[in-house]
């Protein structure tokens, strides 16, 4: 007879199988990237630089870092979770890492921030997904903002004197007015999304976990408005 100890060897640990697919395929990402890279090409640009400017480059990105850091720790924190300041900045660190390879703007690493928080530190998901979700509408809605600003100072006089001036504005417009909106929302006490989990048939199972989460979001933008602003402060600095 097979003992218990040979029989656990046999049989396929799959949570062990795919943690090593997982590392495969972010190693065969990498390599990728690293193979797409002109490393020729940096290498020329950072040889111009001295070393002091090539360490101010590393200290403003690690600043950077940090004061994402921070509004993620103060909506957390708001929230009733208080979690070390360090891991938090290596947690959106990650997130950050797996955001660079998936489409889009720096879009994808929230699960992994949810799965640390509620893995590393209890804290619940719907706790976990309002601190991430609404540090991510934050940024979102100060990351439009300036892009608007931006886009009205680089146009300038073509606004009047060019009929295309005012129709380049309208798509970022209408994308900043969609989370400010969700904002107000909250803020009034409601909820959308859960609404909207209700009145469509393919959304009853996420009506639960939604309302969960815009329960949170929604003490958090009425009973917190300082740690809101603080995160917003916050959003505008690291833009600076």
């Amino acid at each position: 007879m097979i003992s218990a100890a040979a029989r656990r060897l046999l049989v396929p640990n799959w949570r062990r199988l795919l943690t090593i697919a997982v590392w495969l395929g972010a190693a065969a990402l990498l390599l990728w990237v690293v193979l797409n890279v002109p490393l020729a090409d940096i290498w020329r640009t950072l040889s111009r630089l001295t070393v002091w400017q090539i360490v101010l480059l590393l200290v403003i990105n690690a600043a950077v870092f940090l004061l994402f850091g921070l509004r993620w720790w103060g909506l957390l924190s708001a929230l009733g979770y208080r979690v070390p300041f360090g891991h938090l900045v290596l947690h959106r660190l990650a997130g950050f890492a797996v955001s660079y390879f998936t489409p889009g703007p720096q879009v994808g690493g929230e699960p992994v921030q949810l799965l640390l928080l509620h893995k590393k530190h209890g804290v619940p998901m719907s706790a976990a997904a309002a601190s991430v979700g609404s540090d991510r509408l934050l940024e979102v809605i100060v990351n439009l903002s300036l892009l608007t600003v931006g886009l009205v100072i680089t146009l300038g006089g073509r606004l009047t004197a060019d009929i295309t001036g005012p129709w380049l504005l309208i798509p970022v417009i209408v994308l900043l007015a969609l989370p400010a909106l969700y904002v107000v929302l909250l803020w009034t006490g409601r909820r959308p999304l859960t609404r909207a989990a209700r009145m469509l048939p393919g959304m009853r199972r996420l009506r639960e976990p939604l309302d969960h989460v815009e329960q949170q979001l929604v003490a958090l933008f009425r009973q917190s408005p300082g740690a809101v602003l603080l995160a917003l402060a916050v959003s505008m600095l690291s833009w600076v």
